[in-house]
């Protein structure tokens, strides 16, 4: 339903009185959220169970939906960014954990998130698509509906949605405990697991902003605001770059490769990319879509490692710990982006972007050359 509003919502945001360094700020805003409740929320997630959490996290989407819909003022977006935060950082800390566990096989992580996120994105284009086609109707309306629609959705999930399965848990742990526990259960892949934290993380950055950025950076290529037909078009390949590229690690077992592949393509579009603002070329729309596609080829195979070593009991407290260090890290990037491109120009875009990839190169000759071998869980140890 979010992705209803998907291919416009940034469009919309400026459209309705807000600038770039307004919209650096709600995910300043966002970040912080996240430090604060994304190693707790996940914490309880993997103790007392995942379905709830991904209910409750469906209902804060549809109230930030809503209240967008609505908003007729700078604070009333503020306050509905405050609920896609929350929203974002439950659903965050707990969906791959919840998708592994619950698979016939979560051994077997690389096919399993392949698969999730071939569909997921596949659907993702077709809603984006439609949500288009009513914003050019109503830019209100589609926020609305897909704000019911969240709101329907988790009151279905709360029926439809199997039962959170949670292997090998101990209830009756303390905080400190599990984690003094998990931190000895990995010590013998720590070079590895950090080294690896800090590539996904690295990716999960990149993701961020070029999600936050690619719809006022090719509305700068076509210089005219809020043509949501063509941004439908767009974002719906975006989705589809995504889909195929779990289509190509679902049937690629080699996740170093993968990686490999797509710092690649990546660094190629950003070379491309640079081209394309400085002419306004629609070259600029290409590349944007194609790193969509190679930088969820490059998180896959890293999420994909790193939960090959981290045991089925802590996937969602550790899954936090890389993201609340993204978004300690996106509070001071993207802010930074937005001031750079506002006066200096979109030209300096790309080559920020580059230099995030920079940290990928280093860290795949490493992650290259580690074996891994999966801890089991001994709280007695």
């Amino acid at each position: 339903m979010r992705m209803l509003v998907g291919a416009t919502s940034t469009i919309f945001i400026l459209n309705h009185g807000l600038t770039l360094v307004d919209i650096g700020l709600m995910k300043t805003i966002q970040s912080f959220i996240y430090f604060l409740f994304d190693i707790p929320s996940s914490y309880l997630a993997d103790k007392f169970g995942r379905k709830f959490a991904i209910i409750l996290s469906t209902t804060f989407g549809g109230v930030w939906l809503i209240i967008t819909g609505i908003a007729d003022s700078k604070y009333l977006f503020y306050i509905a960014e405050i609920f896609n935060s929350i929203s974002l950082t439950i659903l965050g800390g707990v969906f791959y954990s919840y998708l592994i566990d619950n698979s016939l096989n979560d051994n077997d992580t690389h096919k399993i998130l392949g698969e999730s996120n071939k569909l997921q994105f596949l659907f993702m284009a077709i809603f984006s698509i439609i949500g288009s086609l009513i914003t050019d109707f109503d830019d209100r309306l589609v926020w609305l509906i897909a704000g019911s629609g969240c709101i329907i959705l988790s009151v279905s999930l709360s029926w439809f949605l199997p039962k959170s399965i949670t292997k090998n848990r101990q209830p009756n742990l303390s905080f400190l405990k599990e984690i003094k526990t998990s931190i000895a259960m990995l010590k013998d892949n720590k070079n590895y697991l950090f080294i690896t934290s800090i590539s996904l993380s690295s990716s999960l950055l990149y993701f961020q902003i070029i999600l936050q950025y690619w719809q006022p950076l090719i509305n700068y290529i076509i210089e005219e605001l809020g043509v949501s037909i063509f941004f439908g078009i767009v974002f719906s390949a975006i989705l589809l770059s995504q889909s195929i590229s779990g289509w190509i690690i679902s049937k690629n077992e080699d996740n170093n490769k993968n990686h490999l592949y797509s710092i690649v393509i990546l660094l190629v579009c950003s070379l491309t990319c640079i081209y394309g603002v400085y002419e306004k070329n629609h070259i600029t729309t290409i590349s944007t879509i194609i790193m969509f596609g190679a930088n969820q080829v490059m998180t896959t195979s890293l999420r994909s490692n790193y939960h090959q070593i981290i045991p089925s009991e802590l996937r969602s407290t550790f899954d936090s710990f890389i993201s609340t260090i993204t978004r300690l890290i996106a509070v001071i990037v993207i802010p930074l982006i937005a001031l750079i491109t506002e006066n200096f120009g979109w030209i300096y875009f790309p080559i920020l972007i580059s230099l995030i990839i920079s940290i990928n190169i280093l860290c795949y000759f490493f992650i290259k050359k580690h074996h891994k071998r999966k801890p089991t869980w001994n709280p007695k140890s």
